[in-house]
C-alpha cells in the first residue's frame, strides 16, 4: 500500500502551482517476489554453506516457495524538501535474504550429518598439522 500527501491545491485563477513547489512526503510499501532465477544464487550459497552441493531442481522449487512466502514488506518513506531541491529518505523492513536464504538450507535433512562430517574432519586437520604431520 502506498501514500501520497500532495500539495495544496491552488484555487483556480490564482497561479499554478507543482508539486515540488512545496514539502511534501510520499511512501511506498512492497514485498520482494523472486523468479528461480533470481533466487538460485541465493540458494546455490545457502546450499554450499549448509550441505556442501547445490539444491536438486526439486529442493530449489521448494526454496523459491518458501524463499518467497516470508518475505516481509518493506516501506520507504521518503521527504522531499520545497521546491524540489532534495530529498531524503528512510527504509525499514524487509527481509535479509541471505540469512533467509541459509535458514532454509539448513532444514534439509543432510545438515546435522554434512556439519557433524565438516567439523571433526577440520579438527583432525589441525591435529595433524599441529603434531608435524601432513594435513590435509
Amino acid at each position: 500500500m502506498s501514500g501520497y500527501t500532495p500539495a495544496p491545491l491552488v484555487p483556480k485563477g490564482q497561479g499554478k502551482t507543482s508539486k515540488t513547489s512545496a514539502a511534501y512526503t510520499s511512501t511506498s510499501t512492497g514485498v520482494a517476489q523472486y523468479t528461480h532465477e533470481q533466487a538460485q544464487s541465493y540458494a546455490l550459497q545457502a546450499f554450499q554453506n549448509a550441505i556442501g552441493r547445490a539444491p536438486t531442481s526439486e529442493e530449489l522449487d521448494a526454496f523459491v516457495t518458501s524463499f518467497n512466502a516470508m518475505q516481509t514488506p518493506q516501506t520507504t518513506t521518503t521527504r522531499h524538501a520545497a521546491g524540489g531541491k532534495s530529498s531524503f529518505s528512510t527504509t525499514t523492513g524487509g527481509t535479509d535474504e541471505s540469512m533467509l536464504a541459509q535458514n532454509l538450507a539448513q532444514q534439509n535433512p543432510e545438515f546435522e550429518n554434512y556439519q557433524k562430517a565438516t567439523t571433526y574432519f577440520d579438527a583432525f586437520n589441525q591435529v595433524m598439522n599441529s603434531r608435524g604431520g601432513a594435513g590435509l
